[in-house]
């Protein structure tokens, strides 16, 4: 083993191995010092670039399309006016304390001597087959030291389709006025999760239920209630709301005929090899958390001038459309929902893309201004193709995408 050190795969890429869930995290936790191993491993596996933050004493890497996380074990304790621990190095055993769930705690070996072996002090494994979210110590102390975990606790009962355990969500009832030390931009991050997951009503009602969305999103809260004028009564506009939230996509992209085969709102599901139904495919790849892409040809997006048409496959997880050329209002709204709206440079190179490659953009970090942005094809047979794509994103337009959507750079400047 690299520098004799004690070292762990711990967390959601174990929970995610279980569940046969598609992971590209992996974060590895070191008994004694993240940083030397991280090293180590980079110069092994040749990746040139590895990112050292000193303060927090992790260490990570960009290997394939894995994105590989160091850290040394620790413990934490907290002060009650903030998230942010204290840290002293620890054992496994104060490192999987600290982890927000029971099936989050999970950690695999990586030791010759007993390489693979799986180390679950609370239960996880367990809790996984009941589909339970528990945490793995005193529930009111887990929330009340970080407020966030109670907005986690709601994003995996929701993206998993578990039950949060009776014990955790009366203490998420109890702390909820807690999350009022947690940034609005971390709030929205997980809710925007739960947004994405397959079943979204689900996890808002988990949020009201416990409070938690009064805290942060009363103008929802206040949709409530059946209003009744001269003896009619009208529909509960809370739950209409989320009844439009998990069917908003069911119409995406239904009446494009596919380019391989020629049918008719029917796609490969490349999570099972299956074909079927746009939304119902792109559901599935929320459900997995892996983004897609769209491609089309001339003038995509003709007729489609409404917001909706850009909302739909943003709610399905699309984050790039690349076309030969876009309807102009399409594309304008495709940027202000914050996705990639892209047009090949060379328009034969649509032809390179065949219908079970997968996607990598290789140069995000230098989005630009009149800067091409290039797509890297991977095929099945495991070669790989180079595309130059073209946008007309202002600077202004950028910060819509890196902020996720124009609203969510909107809510950042008042915030």
């Amino acid at each position: 083993m690299l520098l004799n050190l004690e070292a762990y795969v711990i967390g959601g890429f174990v929970r995610d191995l279980i569940l046969e869930r598609p992971s590209k995290d992996i974060d590895i936790v070191v008994i004694g010092n993240g940083l030397d191993l991280a090293k180590a491993c980079a110069d092994k596996l040749r990746v040139k670039k590895v990112s050292v933050f000193e303060r927090f004493g992790t260490a990570q890497f960009v290997y394939k399309d894995l994105e590989v996380e160091f850290v040394g074990a620790r413990k934490e304790s907290y002060r009650s006016d903030s998230r942010k621990p204290t840290i002293e190095n620890g054992t496994l055993q104060d490192d999987q304390n600290r982890r927000d769930f029971s099936i989050n705690a999970l950690a695999i070996s990586l030791h010759k001597d007993n390489f693979g072996d799986l180390i679950d002090p609370f239960g996880g494994m367990e809790d996984i087959e009941n589909e339970i979210i528990r945490t793995p110590l005193e529930p009111a102390k887990t929330y009340s030291d970080d407020p966030l975990r109670m907005m986690r606790a709601i994003r995996f009962a929701t993206q998993l389709d578990f039950k949060i355990e009776r014990k955790s969500l009366e203490a998420i009832s109890e702390n909820a006025h807690r999350l009022e030390i947690i940034s609005q931009e971390r709030i929205m991050d997980e809710l925007n999760k739960i947004i994405l997951s397959k079943t979204p009503s689900r996890g808002f009602k988990l949020l009201n239920s416990t409070k938690l969305l009064h805290q942060f999103f009363p103008e929802m809260i206040a949709l409530q209630g059946i209003e009744t004028r001269d003896g009619k009564s009208h529909k509960d506009n809370f739950y209409h709301t989320l009844e439009v939230l998990d069917n908003i996509s069911e119409n995406c992209l239904i009446g494009a005929v596919n380019a391989f085969g020629k049918a008719t709102n029917e796609v490969v599901n490349q999570l099972n090899g299956q074909k079927g139904p746009v939304p119902t495919t792109g559901r599935a790849y929320k459900a997995a958390g892996i983004p897609s892409i769209v491609v089309g040809d001339h003038n995509y997006g003709e007729g489609s001038s409404r917001e909706h048409a850009a909302m739909e496959p943003r709610h399905l997880g699309v984050c790039a459309v690349i076309v030969k050329s876009f309807a102009r209002i399409h594309e304008t709204n495709l940027k202000k929902q914050g996705m990639l709206g892209l047009t090949f440079v060379i328009e034969a190179d649509y032809d390179k893309i065949l219908e079970d490659d997968t996607f990598n953009f290789t140069d995000l970090d230098g989005f630009t201004p009149g800067k091409q942005l290039t797509l890297e094809v991977v095929h099945a047979d495991g070669s790989k193709d180079e595309i130059k794509l073209n946008h007309t994103y202002n600077s202004q337009q950028i910060g819509w995408f890196r902020a996720g959507s124009a609203l969510n750079m909107i809510r950042k400047s008042i915030a």
